[in-house]
């Protein structure tokens, strides 16, 4: 946003221009992008995947794995459909677990009525309390917009 003033002051007219730049805000994401990408920001994107092993930056980054090397994240599966994960304390992510039977359409998993979940240092696990059809499970990771200002 723009703000022009113009001043007299007994010598002449002078305009002042004024941008105001909206604040940034580092989120933990932010700064992990920046510690990961600073030499090469175009592969910084969250949907972007730089290592090629189908999991984009933002799932790595929530997923506590590394992404420029192809090596997958710490999951662990159990034969009671229990799975474990590294999870970050980060608010300004969110987790969500769904199934799939053709791994084309996908069903979310709603907490307390298909799974339920505990979260202790830096890990969550999740065990499925009904029968699933589905075969297929996956993690999924959303970012939260956080307002760096009120509106006024």
């Amino acid at each position: 946003r723009n703000v022009s003033s113009t001043a007299e002051t007994g010598e002449g007219d002078f305009t002042l221009d004024l941008s105001l730049i909206e604040p940034f805000v580092i989120t933990p994401f932010v700064a992990w992008q920046q510690n990961h990408f600073s030499d090469d920001p175009s592969n910084a994107a969250p949907e972007a995947d730089p290592d090629r092993d189908g999991s984009n930056n933002l799932l790595e980054y929530a997923l506590d794995s590394d992404p420029v090397s192809a090596r997958p994240a710490m999951l662990e599966v159990s034969r009671e459909w229990r799975l474990k994960h590294p999870r970050r304390s980060d608010e300004t992510i969110s987790y969500a677990y769904e199934a799939s039977l053709d791994l084309k359409t996908w069903r979310l998993l709603t907490e307390g009525e298909d799974y339920e979940s505990t979260i202790s240092d830096g890990s969550a696990s999740i065990t499925l309390v009904t029968a699933v059809e589905e075969t297929f499970l996956r993690i999924r990771a959303d970012l939260i917009v956080i307002e760096a200002l009120d509106e006024r």
